[in-house]
């Protein structure tokens, strides 16, 4: 395939070859790959048989897709062998994702951290590094999790944990197997809405993932103008007062 004219589409004024040649590919068989999309922002997660999502390498980290919730509540329960050696596992929320990254890198978000290896518990709002931003709070126990890790430690058995977690305005309420482990006011607001899980170590499963949202989020392009920070509106009802952003030079007409 030869070409002897290229048109300046991006209109620079600069000049281009007049003729390029490429090369020719040829191939004898052609070979079809599927790609399926289950939901989940990285590979390090797969789904069994029946759907549920289990943790296929050590740091495995993802968003689920269609579970976004900038305020509600979010269950899900989560099963490991008591073999298995993590030190966290727990859910993501309102996780706030650049637009031009890969996944949760460059992101930040709330974090419902449970450490298997010592029953301690601790929500926390990091990054993708696990850097710290902000401790919001942290408990070694509140319910009846250490005894029932100590007892399938001695069975080697299977652990099965429910996670609820209430996120509203100002307060963030964590759940585990019905006891409320936590109830911390926190003025730190993720500008995200992105679900997830975490996990240091492979085999972790997470199941019965229910999000409910009671707020949405609503993000606002400016077209060029200064950037406007997310607004939130309880579901059903409408939105106060529309911000009015800044373009220097220009006047603003309105939104669409």
């Amino acid at each position: 395939y030869a070409v002897d004219h290229w048109e300046d589409m991006t209109n620079t004024g600069s000049t281009m070859p007049t003729t390029f040649t490429v090369a020719a590919y040829y191939a004898n068989d052609m070979s079809l790959y599927a790609i399926y999309d289950f939901g989940l922002s990285s590979t390090s997660w797969g789904l069994d048989e029946d759907g549920n999502y289990v943790s296929q390498k050590a740091n495995a980290i993802a968003t689920v897709k269609d579970y976004d919730m900038a305020y509600g509540t979010i269950e899900v329960d989560v099963i490991w062998k008591s073999s298995v050696i993590t030190s966290g596992l727990g859910v993501i929320f309102n996780a706030d994702i650049p637009a031009d990254a890969s996944g949760l890198e460059g992101g930040e978000y709330y974090y419902t951290h449970m450490n298997p290896t010592n029953g301690g518990m601790q929500l926390a709002y990091v990054n993708n590094s696990y850097t710290s931003l902000n401790i919001v709070a942290l408990d070694a126990n509140k319910t009846g999790f250490a005894e029932k890790l100590t007892a399938a430690k001695e069975t080697n058995g299977v652990l099965e944990t429910h996670y609820k977690i209430e996120y509203a305005p100002g307060l963030v309420t964590w759940y585990v197997d019905g006891s409320p482990v936590m109830s911390v006011k926190t003025e730190t607001v993720s500008k995200g809405v992105g679900t997830g899980f975490r996990t240091t170590s492979a085999g972790v499963m997470f199941k019965n993932l229910t999000v409910t949202p009671t707020h949405y989020q609503v993000n606002f392009n400016t077209m060029g103008g200064l950037e406007v920070d997310p607004g939130r509106v309880a579901c059903g009802e409408t939105f106060d007062e529309l911000p009015v952003p800044e373009y220097p030079g220009y006047e603003f007409i309105g939104w669409y």
